[in-house]
């Protein structure tokens, strides 16, 4: 596992590299590795291949991990999932969007606002590369 490499991917958040930490009771116990399958999009590399050796570099990347913050972001709303209540929120110019979860209970009132100019407030929580997760 090349650090450097995996420190730009926007796969790695805090809960997947806590995950990896898990593996560390059996790795060396009869278990060389533990490989996880399309873990990217297309175009992405993939599979993930944790090793007792890349342990460390796991650690490393966790430590670079923003803390989660309160955050305020202004764009459109461009979708709303009621299944697991999420939202996407596309940013003045349209090319980047953040992803969100809202409470089931604003379901209708953002139904009102779907298409339409909002400013979000929430927590963010941040990958490997910094960007919201």
């Amino acid at each position: 596992m090349d650090v450097e490499t995996t420190s730009k991917s926007n796969l790695y958040d805090r809960g997947f590299l806590d995950l990896m930490h898990g593996f560390e009771t059996i790795l060396g116990r009869g278990v060389d590795s533990v490989q996880f399958e399309g873990v990217g999009a297309p175009g992405r590399p993939a599979p993930v291949r944790v090793t007792r050796e890349a342990l460390p570099g796991f650690r490393e990347l966790v430590s670079r991990i923003p803390d989660p913050q309160q955050v305020r972001v202004a764009g459109k709303l461009d979708q709303i999932r009621d299944s697991d209540c999420s939202l996407i929120l596309r940013l003045p110019g349209g090319e980047e969007a953040v992803r969100g979860i809202a409470s089931p209970s604003h379901l209708s009132l953002l139904r009102e606002l779907w298409g339409r100019p909002v400013l979000v407030t929430g927590r963010a929580h941040f990958n490997v590369a910094g960007g919201v997760q």
